[in-house]
Formats: structure tokens, sequence, C-alpha cells
């Protein structure tokens, strides 16, 4: 993990609720179930809206390994773009916002 590459520029983005996308937002995403739409958390990031729901979240110890030293060590989660690339993102010391970063490996 030690070619880990991220990137961030530490902006802190609105967590929003399904109330705060716009019409073309909600159909981009497709949700049916208008239940999980409402209790469902989103936020923008680079001209793009994303589920909080759909991160895996980061617990550690990674396989069985201390976090010390891990790149990852400082975020929550992570999203999957490809197999080497993805997004990150961590709370806000308040919990009310998220920073967003980019990683590469």
């Amino acid at each position: 993990m030690n070619n880990v590459e991220i990137i961030t520029n530490n902006q802190e983005r609105e967590i929003l609720s399904s109330w705060d996308l716009s019409q073309a937002e909600l159909q981009e995403i497709g949700w049916v179930d208008a239940e999980e739409l409402d209790q469902a958390s989103f936020f923008r990031y680079r001209g793009e809206v994303y589920s909080l729901g759909d991160f895996m979240r980061i617990n550690f110890p990674l396989q069985n390994l201390p976090a010390e030293g891990d790149p990852f060590q400082a975020w929550d989660g992570y999203y999957s773009d490809t197999y080497f690339s993805g997004i990150l993102v961590r709370y806000t010391e308040d919990g009310e916002g998220l920073i967003c970063g980019r990683y590469f490996s």
C-alpha cells in the first residue's frame, strides 16, 4: 500500500439530503424507493453527486495489520472507481461535513 497517492484540497463539502438535489441529479441517481431516498445522504464532488451509502467504511486494523503507516488511516470511507483508483471521504470534526480526496495506485 505504500504506492498509493492521495490528492485532496481539504475543502469541506456539505452533506446533503435528497431535498437538496436537483431534479436532474435525482433522475441520474435513479433510485425508485422513496423511503430509502429520503433517508440517504449525498455530497457533490468534482461535478458529480455521490451517495454516502455507496462508500465502504474503512476499519482498522486492515487485514489484522496496524493502522500506522497505512495511507488510508486518516480516512473514513472509500469508493472504488477502478481497481487502482477511487474516492476517499472523512467526516469533519463536527460531523457536519466531509473532506474528499482521490487515491491512485
